[in-house]
């Protein structure tokens, strides 16, 4: 989609207006949404993870706040906060399944723990850096790509309607970015040149 767009009016796009709004961030640089944007064209991502980043970007996923509102039998509650206390009166909207959520900040800490990455949950800038890959003012790809496969194993997660364990996501992560590696190399050397996330494809050397 990016490729039939003009340079100059990609800040201008509804959906990367709307992205901004779900994330109480500012719009980005052309650059950073010149990646985000063509990211869901690439041949070597997986066909499912192609799909979530085109419903992410276009805030069309089947989130329960949405499903809510057409289908009686569903409620607007995080399902994730409802298996810990069916109780609880978090709604499922985009910012708090991917973010806020108390599941999903636990599974992010540990995932970021268990990757070797030195960021932080209490991160002052882990906005930019989590729904953006901005780190110090400039596009980090390896943060957007990662954090792009984190929030889609979130995704997955609440599909099979479990909790999202910080191990399992890791393991999750590694596995699809060593696959997207054997189609794309120059990607697993960037990683590893940047040590960005030390512990993703050590194992693959």
């Amino acid at each position: 989609m990016s490729t039939l767009i003009e340079e100059n009016d990609v800040t201008e796009l509804r959906i990367v207006n709307t992205y901004a709004e779900l994330t109480d961030t500012v719009i980005e640089s052309k650059e950073t949404l010149s990646f985000y944007l063509g990211l869901w064209n690439c041949s070597f991502l997986p066909n499912d993870l192609r799909e979530f980043l085109f419903k992410e970007r276009n805030n069309c996923l089947g989130l329960n706040g949405r499903v809510a509102h057409f289908l009686a039998d569903v409620t607007d509650k995080c399902c994730q906060c409802r298996i810990l206390n069916p109780d609880t009166a978090n709604k499922e909207t985009f910012n708090h399944l991917f973010l806020d959520c108390p599941v999903t900040r636990a599974a992010l800490n540990g995932f970021l723990r268990l990757a070797g990455n030195i960021i932080q949950g209490n991160n002052p800038d882990l906005k930019n850096i989590y729904w953006h890959g901005i780190l110090g003012g400039e596009l980090n790809k390896n943060l957007g790509l990662t954090f792009s496969l984190f929030r889609f194993c979130i995704w997955k997660f609440k599909l099979r309607k479990r909790i999202p364990r910080a191990l399992e996501i890791f393991e999750l992560v590694n596995s699809l970015l060593s696959t997207i590696v054997k189609i794309k190399p120059k990607i697993g050397q960037s990683f590893r040149n940047s040590l960005m996330f030390p512990n993703l494809l050590q194992a693959r050397g």
